[in-house]
């Protein structure tokens, strides 16, 4: 007998051939997300929009290629709510979203793009918004040279290594933040 495998490195979640999970659909809420998600993620600009409980959504805006502005008058009432976003760069989520997060008070904060789901909420309650930038830095410093080393042994291609980054800073700081946060292929 014989076997044909990949000649270098892990499979990761980048190859082609990785898993895809089915969309998490267990609250009403979640399930118009992920509706709004499949019409979204491979947009080149940046579209948002919150959702109630319920499932209804409470304000949507499509912005630029990196960012989504909202006016105090779309934000009345989304505290509670569940957000979600594309990244068309493929990225997790900023620092930015996080603080946003904290300060309206948001149950779950979500972010799409062609092939991952990224989702983030609080265990219990969220951290102070102050804190979340510099908790992140350091562990984004600890995630450059781990990618580094990932890359260096063949277990990851290159071109893959800034998404990673940010995807382990964000594994770290969510762990020393209190929060949790998920990356799939989906």
């Amino acid at each position: 007998m014989r076997t044909f495998n990949q000649s270098q490195g892990m499979f990761t979640i980048y190859d082609p051939g990785y898993h895809r999970v089915a969309p998490e659909l267990s609250t009403p809420a979640r399930a118009a997300a992920v509706r709004f998600e499949e019409t979204i993620r491979r947009d080149s600009i940046e579209t948002g929009a919150f959702f109630s409980w319920d499932g209804t959504m409470l304000s949507k805006r499509s912005g630029q290629v990196d960012q989504v502005r909202f006016l105090p008058r779309d934000l009345a009432g989304t505290a509670g709510a569940l957000f979600t976003h594309n990244h068309p760069s493929g990225l997790s989520f900023s620092c930015a979203d996080v603080g946003n997060a904290i300060g309206l008070g948001l149950s779950e904060l979500r972010a799409v793009s062609p092939a991952y789901r990224h989702v983030m909420t609080a265990m219990r309650a969220w951290p102070k918004e102050s804190t979340i930038q510099g908790v992140y830095d350091e562990e984004l410093r600890l995630a450059y040279g781990d990618v580094a080393d990932m890359v260096n042994r063949g277990e990851l291609s290159v071109q893959y290594a800034t998404a990673e980054i940010h995807h382990r800073a964000w594994e770290r700081a969510s762990t020393r933040l209190g929060l949790n946060y998920i990356r799939e292929a989906s």
